[in-house]
């Protein structure tokens, strides 16, 4: 009995390196199983089980990482991702990362998916401080590419354009001296052309037509967050046609890209649609107008109710569906409860997203 019991135990043992294997995911799509020792900007440190000596693998080939040994904060934080509570996944992550139990790179992850929470919850000055953190206290980290875009962008989304342009010039450089790999110097330069864009400076279309045709093949969702930024322009100089091309073809792909781009393609698609029908209201052709108005709502509609977790395109839908809806109410009588949606609608916008500018215009329908 004593012989066949021990017999159990090394079975158990032998068998619990795979049980707690990390998984590395490369983008071959091949799987890497193993349990991680250490972890940089350039390479992943770990050992496969039976097997004494290290290997490695460049981080730049890496997709991502699930970590086997991690804690009920880090459980807790990726239920609350799945959930789209982000302010509060944020708080747990940060819980791991102030662990002083736990791995290095568990910690420094922990910061880099604060961080990226934060963006997402629209808590950007508390995301710099946080990427600030990781970089500081994790300067070699796995994340290092991350942590300067989620910076620089967060820098750009409360208008400190400046110091935005200057993080991510150094994500690009960096991208090139320490391999971070071409993702992320792409990743940098759409951002470097938004805030020229913002800053009103020239020949900004022509970047992100070059920028589209550099990132289409092996980076689809860059190539269509310059489509979308070559709409918005497009939409500002009254191209519509050609901002609405751009906004379909990002829909017809949205499989392949991120919601918020795709929440924002939505959004473009109701302001070409709402100013066409404000055209022709303005011509006195209301029969006319009414389609247009119609599509508009559900493009807007759309964003809300579908993307509700891409913050940064929520207010803008919010107005619009709201001044749909007044619109309906003015131009059909069978449409009995559309102001008191549309002022719904504009109500939300204004407690949800005070300081915002469409909370400003909605302010004004009260």
């Amino acid at each position: 009995m004593p012989t066949r019991r021990l017999a159990v135990i090394l079975v158990l043992c032998l068998c619990a390196p795979a049980l707690l294997a990390d998984t590395i995911h490369l983008s071959n799509g091949r799987e890497v199983k193993c349990l991680i020792s250490k972890e940089s900007y350039a390479t992943i440190e770990y050992r496969k089980a039976g097997m004494s000596s290290k290997q490695s693998v460049d981080v730049a080939d890496v997709v991502s990482v699930e970590y086997s040994k991690t804690s009920a904060d880090w459980r807790e934080a990726m239920v609350l991702l799945d959930q789209g509570e982000m302010g509060k996944a944020a708080s747990s992550f940060l819980a791991v990362a102030d662990d002083d139990n736990r791995e290095p790179h568990l910690r420094a992850s922990a910061l880099a998916q604060a961080g990226d929470a934060l963006v997402t919850n629209g808590n950007y000055n508390d995301a710099i401080g946080v990427y600030d953190e990781l970089l500081k206290k994790h300067p070699s980290t796995r994340h290092l590419a991350r942590a300067l875009l989620g910076k620089g962008q967060s820098l750009f989304y409360v208008r400190k354009l400046a110091e935005a342009d200057a993080v991510l010039t150094q994500l690009k450089s960096d991208a090139t001296s320490k391999g971070l790999g071409e993702r992320w110097a792409l990743d940098a330069e759409f951002l470097l052309l938004w805030s020229a864009e913002a800053q009103g400076k020239p020949d900004v279309v022509d970047g992100y037509k070059q920028l589209r045709a550099s990132a289409r093949a092996n980076y689809p969702g860059i190539a269509n967050k310059a489509s979308l930024r070559m709409g918005r322009v497009h939409l500002e100089n009254n191209q519509v046609r050609d901002a609405e091309a751009l906004f379909d073809e990002i829909v017809l792909s949205r499989m392949h890209t991120s919601d918020d781009v795709v929440a924002g393609a939505y959004n473009g698609l109701g302001r070409c649609n709402f100013g066409r029908a404000q055209g022709l209201l303005s011509d006195g052709k209301a029969d006319q107008a009414l389609p247009y108005v119609h599509d508009a709502l559900l493009d807007f509609l759309r964003v809300h109710v579908s993307y509700p977790g891409v913050r940064k395109e929520q207010a803008e839908a919010l107005y619009f569906a709201g001044q749909c809806f007044l619109n309906l109410a003015a131009m059909d009588p069978e449409a009995t409860q559309a102001e008191q949606r549309g002022q719904v609608l504009l109500k939300r916008c204004r407690d949800n997203f005070a300081g915002s500018e469409w909370a400003g215009l909605a302010a004004s329908q009260r």
